[in-house]
C-alpha cells in the first residue's frame, strides 16, 4: 500500500539508485556552490530536521483544538427485582420490580475564559409495579443549558492561551533551529571543501619538493662519480629524499581523509560508485577583503539580531516563564461558578385507580 508517508520514508533509501554525478572511477569536478547544493539536497540529517517544523506546526493545531466544539452521548439501562420488605413499597406481588432506561445527547463548547457551555437533551423511561405511581410507565425529558466557569484554578484567558503560545514559540524555535542547522552545515561543508583544496595543493607541493630532492641526489651522485664530491655527502641528499617521500605519503593520507570527510558531508559515500570517485575542487581561494573598522558594541548588537540560537533561547525563556505561571495556577483551590436553565416534560399512561384524586384530573 503506497502512501505519502512511506513514500517519503522510501525516498531516503533511493539515494543509491539515483543517477550518479560521475561515472565509476572518473573524477568529480565540484565547485563550492555545487557542494552547498549537494549538502542541502542529499544530507539525510537535514531531511529529518525538516519534520521538526511540521511537527511543531501540528502542535499549534493540537493546542487550538482544545477549544473545538464536542458532542457527547450516553445510554444506560437498569432493571431490578427485589423481594418486598415493606407494605409501603406498594407492589401488588411479592416482588418490587423497577425498569429504567436513560439516554442523553448534547453539544459542548469550551470558551477562552476556561468555562464550558453545554446543551444537553436527557430522556428517561421508568416503569414499576408499584401502585403508588399515577403514571406507569412514564417518560420524562429535560433540555438543559449549562455553563461552568472556573474562578481560581484553570481560570483566565492567559491560562487557557498558554499552551497555544508555547506551541507557537516552539514553532518559531524550530525555524531558528532549522536556520542554525543549515548554517552549520554550510560552514562545515565550506571548511571541508577548502581543506580538500589545501590537501591537493599540499600534495602537489610535496611532490615537487620530492622531485627537487631527487634531482639534487642525482646531481650529487654525478659529482661523486666525477670525484668532485665526497661519497659521505650523499647521505644528506639521500636523507632529504627519504624525508620528502615521507611527506608525500603523509600528504596523500591527508588528501584521502579530506576526501572522506567531504563525501560524508555530501552523503556521497551512500552511492556505490562514489567510494572510489575522487572529488576535485574547482574553486580557488580568493583574497580576503580588507578588514572593516567596527566597534565591539556594534558587532555584539549585530550578532544578537542575526544569531538564530539567540532568538531561539529567548523563545525558550518565554516558554519557561509561561510554564511557571501555569504551574502557579495549578496550586490554586478549585472554585467554580455553575449556572443552568432548562425545560422539562412528562408523559405516560395513567394508572386506573381511585386511591388518588389526582387521577380524576388527568386527561385520557
Amino acid at each position: 500500500q503506497w502512501t505519502d508517508k512511506n513514500r517519503e520514508a522510501f525516498e531516503f533509501h533511493l539515494f543509491s539508485m539515483e543517477q550518479d554525478l560521475a561515472a565509476a572511477g572518473a573524477p568529480l569536478p565540484l565547485s563550492l556552490e555545487d557542494a552547498f547544493r549537494l549538502a542541502l539536497r542529499q544530507n539525510l540529517d537535514l531531511r529529518s530536521e525538516r519534520y521538526t517544523a511540521d511537527i511543531a506546526e501540528m502542535e499549534i493545531k493540537k493546542a487550538k483544538g482544545a477549544f473545538d466544539a464536542f458532542a457527547f452521548s450516553s445510554f444506560s439501562y437498569d432493571f431490578s427485582s427485589e423481594p418486598l420488605s415493606s407494605q409501603l413499597q406498594g407492589a401488588d406481588t411479592f416482588y418490587s420490580k423497577r425498569e429504567s432506561t436513560f439516554f442523553d445527547i448534547g453539544l459542548g463548547k469550551p470558551v477562552k475564559t476556561g468555562g464550558v457551555m453545554e446543551l444537553a437533551l436527557e430522556m428517561n423511561r421508568f416503569e414499576s409495579n408499584s401502585t403508588f405511581l399515577i403514571i406507569n410507565p412514564y417518560y420524562s425529558t429535560r433540555l438543559n443549558l449549562t455553563f461552568t466557569q472556573p474562578l481560581l484554578k484553570n481560570a483566565g484567558i492567559a491560562f487557557q492561551n498558554a499552551p497555544i503560545r508555547i506551541a507557537e514559540n516552539l514553532h518559531l524555535i524550530s525555524g531558528d533551529r532549522w536556520q542554525e542547522f543549515v548554517t552549520d552545515i554550510l560552514v562545515t561543508v565550506s571548511q571541508a571543501y577548502w581543506d580538500l583544496a589545501f590537501a591537493f595543493e599540499n600534495l602537489q607541493v610535496r611532490k615537487q619538493s620530492l622531485e627537487l630532492a631527487r634531482e639534487l641526489l642525482r646531481d650529487n651522485e654525478t659529482q661523486v662519480r666525477l670525484g668532485t664530491l665526497a661519497p659521505i655527502d650523499l647521505l644528506q641528499s639521500q636523507t632529504g629524499v627519504a624525508l620528502r617521500e615521507e611527506e608525500v605519503i603523509g600528504a596523500e593520507a591527508l588528501l584521502e581523509s579530506a576526501q572522506d570527510v567531504l563525501k560524508e558531508l555530501l552523503q556521497l559515500d551512500q552511492a556505490p560508485t562514489y567510494s572510489s570517485t575522487r572529488v576535485l575542487p574547482t574553486d580557488t581561494p580568493s583574497t580576503p577583503p580588507p578588514p572593516e573598522d567596527s566597534r565591539l558594541e556594534d558587532a555584539i548588537a549585530l550578532a544578537f539580531r542575526n544569531r538564530p540560537e539567540y532568538r531561539a533561547a529567548l523563545k525558550e525563556l518565554e516558554n519557561k516563564n509561561l510554564q511557571i505561571k501555569v504551574a502557579e495556577n495549578q496550586l490554586l483551590p478549585v472554585l467554580d461558578f455553575m449556572g443552568s436553565v432548562g425545560l422539562n416534560g412528562l408523559a405516560g399512561s395513567a394508572v386506573p385507580t381511585t386511591d388518588f384524586t389526582a387521577i380524576e384530573k388527568l386527561s385520557p
